[in-house]
């Protein structure tokens, strides 16, 4: 999901991640199973309120909160 022809990027602000950058991480969420997702390390907080208070809404602007948003619009009648 997040590597592209140009590296990875965050799952979370969706900005590329530097093959420079040693501050990122890999993780997983029980919404995408099959995906391992990636983070700046300075993205890693907001994803662990969010987890925490299990509100998509408090995700940034980005791949994951975009995902959340799509999927909630699909359940609408």
């Amino acid at each position: 999901m997040t590597i592209t022809q140009h590296g990875l990027s965050c799952d979370v602000c969706g900005k590329y991640i530097l093959p420079f950058e040693r501050g990122y991480e890999r993780f997983r969420m029980e919404a995408f199973p099959s995906q391992e997702l990636h983070c700046h390390l300075q993205c890693k907080e907001p994803v662990l309120k969010a987890v925490a208070a299990n509100d998509w809404k408090l995700f940034p602007l980005g791949p994951i909160r975009t995902a959340f948003q799509n999927a909630e619009k699909e359940d609408l009648p």
